[in-house]
C-alpha cells in the first residue's frame, strides 16, 4: 500500500498524511510450475497513468528502479503475469529461490512512482520427486493394462497424477532450502531476516527494505568491532543506508561541545582575573536564549541548551581563557604560520560593555609566545547576540593555541553571556558550527554529470558545429510522458548552417580514470521537410593538458518524427581527467523550418555504469521528487538521485547517534561537488 503523504519521524513530506492510497488488492505470488510464478492483482486504486512490476532477488523492490523491469503498461494494465525468468535477460529463474515483487503505479499529479503491493513467491526446483515415485510403484500398478506387465510402456495418466503430489513436496522441499542455512544471509528467506536481526540488538525498518537489511545483517559483526571508529562510521552508513560516504571533521576547532556551546558544563574555560564562570541553562531564569545559527541546515541547527554564565566579582575588567595557565593539557592544537580566527557570540545581562578576543600562543613545551593583537572590541547588548573576533597567524614555533575574552571595565556583580565559541583555519569568520562536528556526505547512487541535460539553456552548456541550437517549447518538438520517459517543458533544436557534417557537444566534464561511463540522448527530426537522419552519440576522452585521447562512438541511431535514444558506453583511460558528450549527423543543406535539416535533442545523461538505464535529472526521473537533487542552480548543475533517499535519511539520522561517539553531532550533505 502506498500512502501519498508519508511523515517519517515527524519530517513531513508534501504536509501530513493523506487518504490518497494506491492499493492492488489480492496480490498474490503463486508456484505456477517449475521453474515459474504466477502474479495476480486486482487493478490498484487511486488516479494513475502506468503500472509496472518489478522483480528483486533481495528483498521488496523500495523504488521503481530497485531490481528487474519485468512489464510497464498504462492504465488499466494486466492482472496477471506468469514470471518464467526470460524478462528482461533471457536467463530464466533459478530455483530453489525465494523472488520479491512490488507494483508500481504512476500518480498524475508529479509524475511520480508510488508502492501499490508487495507479494512473494517461490521458484520451485524439479527435484524428479514424480518420477522418484513413479519409479517406487511395482511395475503391476504402473502397466498400461492391467496386471500385465510384459508392455514396456510409460503410464502418463499415473505419471501426471504422481506429479500433482510430487509438485507440492517439491515446494516444501524449495521453501525449506531457503531456511535451511539460517547463516546465509544473502538467501535466507526474507521473513526470518526480522527476527535475526533482533539478536544482534537491531531493528528491522520496513521502509528501507530487505535488501538493505541483508547487507547490514551481513556485516553486523564487523560494525560491532568497529563501532566508533571513522573505519566503522563509513561502512555504518554504507550498510545501514546504502549510500557511499565520505567523513570528515568539520571546522571547529573547540575540543568540544562544551568548550564551545556549554551543553554539560563550562568545559575547560577558566577565569584569569575577577571573573566567575557558570553554566547557564536555557531553562533558568532569567531566561537567555541561546544563540541559533540559521545558515545551517533546518535539520541540523546547533546546540542550543545552554551559555556560558561570566560574572565579574569586582570592578575592574573580566578577563577568561580556554585553560588557564595550561595550555599543554587544555589548548587548541594548531599548525605553525597559519592563519587562525577565534570567534564568540556575547550578550550583556543588562549593561552593554565593550567586549575583545585574543589569541595567546604556546610552544609544544607549552612555553609562551608572543600573543596576537586583541581583536576590534564589540559592544555586548542585552536582549541580542553580538560576535567578537579575532584573527591572526600563529608563530612560527607554535603548537598550541589559548583563546581569551576581554570583558572591559566591567562593574561588581555585572553578568555577561557567552554561546557558540569557535576557533577555526582562516583568515576571517564563518558561520558557526558545533564543535568537532562530523560532517557526512552521502554519495548519490546516481550522478548526471551534464549540467543541462534538459537543454532548457542550451547555449550556455552545449555547442554546436556546422549548426544553431535553441530552445524549443513546442509539443511537436519535446519529449512527452510516456511510461519511464518522464515529462520535459523544453528540448533543444538544432539547425545545420550548411551541407555537412553537424556536431553537438557538452561542455568538458571531469571523469574518474579507468571506469565505466554511458552516454545516452533522446533525438528526433519533426519539421516537414526532415528526412529520417541517422544520428551517432560519441564520447571524447582528454588528458590533464586538454589534449584528446581517443573518442568512441556508439551505434547510428536513425531520427525520425519519434523519439530514437542514440547511446555509446566506453572505459574512461587511465590519463582520463575530462569527458566531451554529443552526437554528429550529416545536413544535406542549410536547415530551416521547410527544408529540414533538422535534429531536435532532449533529456541527455551522462553517468558512470555500463548499462543505459532510465533517465533523470534534478527536478524529473523514475524516482520519488525527494529523491531527486540539483547540485545547484535548477539545469545549470548536475544532478543526483539517492534512491528511497527520504525514507532512509530520517531513519539514519534517528540511529546515527547510537553510533558516533557519545555527545559528538553530525550534519548530512548531498549532492556536493567531486562526489
Amino acid at each position: 500500500m502506498s500512502i501519498y503523504g508519508i511523515d517519517y519521524y515527524n519530517t513531513v513530506y508534501y504536509g501530513n498524511n493523506t487518504n490518497v492510497e494506491y492499493v492492488a488488492t489480492n496480490f498474490a505470488a503463486n508456484s505456477y510450475t517449475y521453474n515459474q510464478i504466477e502474479l495476480t492483482w486486482e487493478t490498484p486504486t487511486g488516479t494513475w497513468d502506468f503500472i509496472r512490476l518489478v522483480r528483486n532477488t533481495y528483498g521488496y523492490p523500495v523504488a521503481a528502479d530497485d531490481g528487474d523491469l519485468i512489464f510497464e503498461q498504462e492504465n488499466p494494465g494486466p492482472v496477471r503475469y506468469v514470471d518464467n525468468g526470460q524478462t528482461p535477460n533471457n536467463v530464466g529463474l533459478n530455483s530453489p529461490k525465494l523472488y520479491y515483487y512490488t507494483l508500481f503505479v504512476r500518480e498524475t499529479v508529479h509524475n511520480t512512482w508510488q508502492i501499490a503491493g508487495t507479494a512473494s513467491g517461490v521458484s520451485v526446483k524439479d527435484y524428479k520427486t514424480g518420477q522418484h515415485m513413479y519409479d517406487y510403484l511395482p511395475a503391476v500398478l504402473t502397466s498400461n493394462i492391467p496386471y500385465d506387465t510384459s508392455l514396456d510402456a510409460q503410464n502418463t495418466f499415473l505419471s501426471r497424477f504422481l506429479n500433482l503430489f510430487a509438485f507440492q513436496l517439491d515446494l516444501y522441499k524449495s521453501q525449506t532450502e531457503n531456511v535451511a542455512n539460517r547463516y546465509d544471509v544473502t538467501n535466507l528467506d526474507g521473513k526470518l531476516i526480522p527476527a535475526f536481526m533482533e539478536e544482534f540488538g537491531i531493528q528491522y525498518e520496513p521502509y528501507l527494505g530487505l535488501k538493505q537489511s541483508r547487507i547490514f545483517l551481513r556485516n553486523i559483526s564487523r560494525l560491532y568491532q568497529n563501532k566508533g571508529t571513522l573505519k566503522g562510521l563509513n561502512e555504518f552508513v554504507k550498510a545501514y543506508a546504502g549510500f557511499d560516504n565520505t567523513i570528515f571533521k568539520g571546522k571547529n576547532l573547540m575540543l568540544d561541545q562544551n568548550d564551545s556551546s556549554f551543553e554539560q558544563s563550562i568545559g575547560s574555560w577558566a577565569a584569569v582575573s575577577n571573573a566567575t564562570l557558570a553554566q547557564h541553562l536555557a531553562t533558568d531564569s532569567p531566561t537567555i536564549t541561546p544563540y541559533k545559527e540559521l545558515s545551517s541546515q533546518p535539520d541540523f541547527y546547533n546546540l542550543q541548551g545552554a551559555t556560558l554564565k561570566v560574572t565579574a566579582p569586582a570592578s575592574g575588567d573580566s578577563i577568561i581563557a580556554l585553560s588557564g595557565t595550561n595550555p599543554i593539557y587544555y589548548g587548541i592544537p594548531v599548525t605553525a604560520a597559519t592563519s587562525y580566527t577565534f570567534t564568540a557570540f556575547a550578550q550583556a545581562a543588562t549593561t552593554a560593555r565593550s567586549v575583545s578576543a585574543q589569541i595567546y600562543w604556546y610552544d609544544a613545551q607549552g612555553n609562551a609566545l608572543t600573543p596576537s593583537t586583541a581583536g576590534s572590541t564589540t559592544s555586548d547588548t542585552a536582549g541580542s547576540w553580538n560576535r567578537v573576533t579575532s584573527s591572526a597567524t600563529s608563530p612560527a614555533s607554535a603548537a598550541y593555541a589559548v583563546p581569551y575574552i576581554k570583558i572591559s571595565s566591567a562593574a561588581s556583580g555585572e553578568v555577561h553571556y557567552f554561546d557558540c565559541l569557535q576557533f577555526e583555519l582562516g583568515s576571517s569568520a564563518t558561520f558557526f558550527q558545533d564543535a568537532r562536528q562530523i560532517e557526512i556526505t552521502l554519495i548519490a547512487n546516481r550522478i548526471n554529470e551534464l549540467k543541462d541535460p534538459n537543454f532548457v539553456f542550451p547555449q550556455n552548456f552545449w555547442s554546436v558545429d556546422n549548426g544553431t541550437i535553441a530552445v524549443s517549447t513546442s509539443s511537436e518538438d519535446i519529449l512527452g510522458v510516456d511510461g519511464s520517459i518522464t515529462q520535459s517543458a523544453e528540448a533543444g533544436e538544432i539547425y545545420a548552417s550548411a551541407a555537412g557534417l553537424v556536431t553537438l557537444y557538452s561542455a568538458a566534464m571531469p571523469v574518474l580514470a579507468n571506469n565505466d561511463y554511458t552516454f545516452s540522448i533522446y533525438a528526433c527530426a519533426t519539421d516537414a521537410g526532415d528526412a529520417p537522419t541517422p544520428v551517432t552519440s560519441f564520447v571524447s576522452w582528454y588528458d590533464l593538458n586538454g589534449t584528446l585521447l581517443y573518442t568512441t562512438t556508439g551505434t547510428p541511431q536513425t531520427a525520425t518524427h519519434t523519439f530514437v535514444r542514440p547511446f555509446v558506453t566506453d572505459i574512461s583511460p587511465s590519463d582520463a581527467v575530462t569527458a566531451v558528450v554529443g552526437i554528429t549527423w550529416t545536413a544535406t543543406a542549410a536547415g530551416s523550418p521547410t527544408n529540414g535539416n533538422q535534429v531536435v535533442v532532449d533529456s541527455a545523461i551522462f553517468e558512470r555504469g555500463a548499462f543505459v538505464n532510465s533517465y533523470f535529472d534534478g527536478s524529473n526521473g523514475v524516482a520519488e521528487l525527494s529523491d531527486l537533487f540539483w547540485e545547484g542552480t535548477a539545469n545549470a548543475s548536475r544532478s543526483h538521485y539517492y534512491r528511497n533517499r527520504f525514507a532512509v535519511q530520517s531513519r539514519l539520522v534517528a540511529t546515527l547517534p547510537k553510533w558516533i561517539n557519545y555527545g559528538s553531532t553530525f550534519e548530512l550533505f548531498l549532492a556536493q561537488p567531486n562526489t
